[in-house]
Parts: structure tokens; C-alpha cells; sequence
């Protein structure tokens, strides 16, 4: 019993010291095309009855994307070029930020791991301005709504996940001024 309820703390241990992390997965100068990429790891964004969604944050050079894994319901949908995610803020600003390029719903394309594996989802990529950015870090996101072809879908933002983001945004715009500072 005593070997159980240590096995326990330890894996909540370590599974909530992971959870909050929002860790530089890639930083590097691509050899080829000799671009800055820096890169955050997986990490949840929703988690809901209707759905659930997974972001990282990405940046080459200049451009910074908000990569998506989203599990929204069990039809095929897609994204277009363009089409908005927006984000609201706890003083209700509205933000708006564009699909980087046509999307496809596909069988696994929402996971991570496992988890999603053989339901449909789609992979998305947003890019986001560095006005946008600071907005996102300084006022607290608590909603956003994903446009497909299907029309819309809102998920709250729970504290967590949005410390999460804005650590990832923030771990990023670091990583890429110490870069740029360096050159």
C-alpha cells in the first residue's frame, strides 16, 4: 500500500511539474537555409466534451506561428487561407489572427500522442504579429473561437492553459532576441 501511494505522489510529481512547462523544444540556425527556427513543445490548450486542442508556439525568423491540433467533432472540415482565430481578453479586446494556408481535417491530424489518434482532427498554422503578441502577453485571453467550413466553435481558456500560452510566447520572443542580439 505504501509502494502504491508513493508510485502515486511521484507521477503527480512529475506529471504537474511538466504540465505548467511550456519548454523550448528547437532553437537552432537551420544549416540550409540558414533561418533562425525556435520552437516551444506540445502542449493542451482545450480540453472539452466537444473537443479538445493542443498549440506550440513557432517561430522562423521573423514569422511567428501559433501551431494547432484540433479534435472538434467527428465530420470532415477544413480551414482556408485566411480564415480567423480570434482570442478575447478578460477586458473583452477582441484579437484576430490568419490561417498561414489551406487545412484538411484527416484521421490523426488533431493528436498528440496517442490520445486522438484514429479521430478526425486537423493541424492548423496562425500567424501571429508582434503587436499581437504583446497584446496577447499583457492582457489575459479567457476565450477564443476557431473559424472552419463548418462555421465557428468557442472554447473558454482556463488560467492554466493561458499561462501556458503566454510562457510559451514569451519563451520564444526571448530565445529569438538573444538570436538576434548575438548576430
Amino acid at each position: 500500500m505504501i509502494t502504491k501511494t508513493i508510485l502515486t505522489f511521484i507521477l503527480i510529481t512529475l506529471f504537474s511539474s511538466t504540465s505548467y512547462s511550456q519548454k523550448i523544444k528547437k532553437n537552432e540556425i537551420d544549416e540550409f537555409t540558414k533561418n533562425i527556427v525556435i520552437e516551444t513543445d506540445w502542449s493542451t490548450f482545450t480540453f472539452v466534451f466537444s473537443g479538445y486542442s493542443y498549440f506550440r508556439v513557432r517561430k522562423i525568423d521573423e514569422l511567428t506561428l501559433l501551431d494547432l491540433r484540433f479534435v472538434l467533432n467527428d465530420e470532415y472540415y477544413s480551414i482556408r487561407k485566411g480564415d480567423k482565430l480570434m482570442f478575447i481578453n478578460e477586458d473583452k479586446e477582441v484579437y484576430e489572427v490568419y490561417a498561414a494556408d489551406n487545412y484538411m481535417s484527416c484521421t490523426g491530424c488533431g493528436s498528440v500522442g496517442l490520445m486522438g489518434s484514429k479521430a478526425l482532427g486537423i493541424r492548423p498554422n496562425y500567424i501571429i504579429s508582434d503587436e499581437i503578441i504583446d497584446k496577447m502577453i499583457s492582457k489575459k485571453i479567457i476565450k477564443f473561437r476557431i473559424y472552419t467550413t463548418d462555421g465557428y466553435s468557442d472554447f473558454e481558456l482556463s488560467n492554466k492553459n493561458y499561462n501556458k500560452l503566454k510562457k510559451a510566447l514569451i519563451n520564444v520572443s526571448e530565445a529569438y532576441l538573444e538570436y538576434k542580439n548575438a548576430l
